[in-house]
């Protein structure tokens, strides 16, 4: 499928923006990215504390299960929250959304880190978890689809794809962040202390870095192809329904999923469920869990940009079907060495499914959005985004644990690595490369 012409993707009315704001512009989506992502996936990394904060049973397996299916619900209103803010953002501008999206989630993060036990308050405990993932679900919706088209839109298309890069290194930033932050918890608490109290701590870090973020959001203005779009009166007052009724649209929307679902895939399972799934499947202590997540998420946000920096001088489609091909024929023999019983191996696993995903992770967003047209782009890539992030990115964990359970085979996860991993080269042969 082509991409839509080089005004879809847009340029200001008058030349290009400078230098400075471009780099204003990415340092506002990475910061967000940061803090947001931060947010949404300390969730998995403490899961194993979670489970026994909240959704304890008499049966391990079954807690799990209900801990990963608390984690995958709120990915199921993602497309609804990405509708309802991707339209806002068609209308009312990215920079709003941007900023709604930051305070919302902080604080529904910060929430779960205040919530009693279900030794203390019973069956509410779980329930009011739930209600904070669902809204921070609804939210986040929209946030990757306004962020990125906040981003793109201020960037030349020569520059592109390693600005985009730059936005989603901060996202790889949070998560390491985050890892960091559990992990140094971990060893400096211990399981105890982790388990009565230490884990509230990184829920309740998400208001100050909510704060960083929204000052650093305030610093930069609405995009110059907004702007233009306001001026020729070209604001679409239906972008759902604009969106949907476009057979084009529609189907580059259908691509934008196919082109998601290694990242959502790769990434919930590698660096989210790992933790987890190390200590359920294998004997490992949870700091150890969090170790190997550790160093594998510190590789990615070193590739990330390389591999930007790359797609904007040899392009994202080569590189991207290329390293999805290594990812289907090599994640089960590389869950094999990770399962193999040493911490060693598990890090060198980890390392080697790091190195080919993080093309994905750097190009994934900035692809979808060269492909969608800018009267409905924020409305288009959020439901694209939101559908294939339920699908592949929440439910991967809940998913790969519930094979593991019924089939035994404990390599289960990279099977699902696997399957996205080809409908992801599908994507990328259909995908043609924007011209300046």
């Amino acid at each position: 499928m082509s991409a839509p012409d080089v005004d879809d993707p847009g340029r200001p009315v008058a030349g290009e923006p400078s230098p400075h704001d471009v780099r204003k512009a990415t340092f506002s989506g990475a910061a967000g990215f940061f803090m947001e992502t931060y947010d949404f996936t300390i969730y998995g990394l403490v899961a194993a504390y979670l489970t026994v904060e909240f959704f304890s049973t008499a049966d391990s397996a079954t807690s799990l299960l209900v801990t990963w299916a608390v984690f995958a619900i709120p990915f199921l209103v993602r497309p609804v929250g990405g509708v309802v803010l991707g339209s806002f953002a068609d209308r009312i501008g990215r920079k709003t959304v941007m900023l709604l999206s930051v305070v919302a989630i902080a604080v529904a993060t910060a929430l779960i880190g205040l919530i009693p036990s279900y030794q203390t308050i019973g069956i509410i405990a779980p329930l009011a978890v739930l209600l904070c993932r669902l809204a921070q679900g609804f939210v986040y919706g929209g946030e990757t689809a306004a962020a990125i088209t906040f981003v793109g839109e201020w960037t030349p298309v020569r520059q592109r794809a390693s600005r985009l890069a730059l936005v989603q290194t901060g996202a790889s930033v949070g998560n390491l962040f985050g890892s960091v932050c559990a992990f140094s918890l971990s060893f400096l608490l211990g399981p105890v202390l982790m388990q009565a109290w230490g884990w509230r701590v990184l829920f309740l870090l998400a208001i100050p870095l909510a704060g960083v973020a929204v000052y650093i959001r305030f610093k930069i203005g609405e995009t110059p192809v907004f702007r233009r779009m306001q001026s020729t009166g070209d604001i679409s007052s239906t972008p759902l329904r604009d969106a949907v009724a476009d057979p084009a649209t529609r189907g580059r929307m259908y691509q934008g999923a196919l082109l998601g679902a290694l990242m959502c895939a790769g990434f919930y399972v590698i660096y989210i469920q790992q933790p987890a799934y190390l200590v359920a499947e294998f004997g490992f202590s949870a700091q150890e869990g969090l170790l190997v997540t550790l160093v594998g998420l510190s590789l990615l946000v070193v590739l990330t940009p390389l591999f930007g920096l790359a797609a904007d001088r040899y392009g994202r489609r080569a590189i991207c079907v290329g390293t999805a091909g290594i990812l289907a024929l090599a994640s089960v023999p590389l869950f094999v060495l990770i399962g193999s019983g040493t911490l060693g191996a598990a890090v060198a696993g980890v390392l080697l499914l790091t190195a080919p995903f993080a093309a994905h992770n750097a190009l994934t967003l900035g692809a979808i959005f060269e492909t969608l047209a800018a009267r409905t782009r924020g409305t288009a890539f959020a439901i694209s985004w939101g559908l294939t992030v339920a699908v592949f990115g929440g439910a991967a964990p809940f998913i790969s644990t519930g094979l593991i359970a019924l089939t035994g085979f404990a390599q289960s996860p990279a099977l699902l690595i696997s399957f996205a991993a080809v409908l992801s080269a599908v994507g990328y042969l259909r995908y043609s490369e924007p011209v300046e």
